[in-house]
């Protein structure tokens, strides 16, 4: 679930605010992960104002869209990047682990006294 609202933000943070002709979708699973990146040609958009900001489409307030992605990650145990491409437009990556790689994060966690489990399911 979590994989799939990171790639709807990532899609609505797109028809937003890039201004993009073409935007694409690419899901890659393997054996201890699933990789979720989405890439447009569009030009700046206000979230590249700087590092970790985004902001909501018409208005100079503070959106959730980048932090809430990465929040979710995070949260499950992956990685997350955004941020503009070399070549123009914008790439958002995230790399979930599997659910025997997230096992062994909670119990890395537990061992470590952590609070919360990376699970997928308490995500929504």
């Amino acid at each position: 679930m979590s994989a799939y609202r990171i790639a709807q933000e990532a899609l609505t943070n797109v028809t937003r605010h890039a201004g993009a002709a073409r935007a694409v979708l690419e899901v890659r699973r393997e054996a201890d992960e699933l990789t979720v990146t989405v890439t447009d040609d569009g030009g700046a958009r206000p979230s590249d104002r700087g590092p970790g900001s985004d902001v909501d489409a018409g208005t100079d307030e503070p959106g959730l869209g980048i932090a809430g992605m990465r929040e979710r990650a995070l949260l499950h145990g992956g990685a997350f990047r955004a941020g503009p491409r070399p070549g123009g437009g914008f790439e958002v990556v995230a790399v979930l682990p599997s659910e025997q790689s997230r096992t062994a994060v909670n119990n890395a966690r537990a061992a470590a006294g952590a609070d919360r489990p990376a699970n997928e399911d308490s995500a929504a």
